[in-house]
């Protein structure tokens, strides 16, 4: 199993702002998808003004 925690300074943005940013969870998940076994968890939360994601994959 693969476990991976990251945490980012949140700034929100409007929801029509798309200026570049706020589609890597979108891209992450994609990818996951990609892998043959497609057993994985992605757990993501705001706290503090941190956005925070833990990811499982099972390899």
């Amino acid at each position: 199993m693969l476990k991976f925690a990251v945490s980012n300074s949140n700034y929100p943005k409007e929801e029509l702002d798309r200026s570049g940013s706020g589609i890597g969870m979108g891209n992450l998940r994609k990818r996951i998808e990609l892998h043959p076994s497609k057993k994985y968890m992605i757990n993501t939360f705001i706290e503090n003004g941190v956005h925070h994601a833990m990811i499982e994959v099972q390899l």
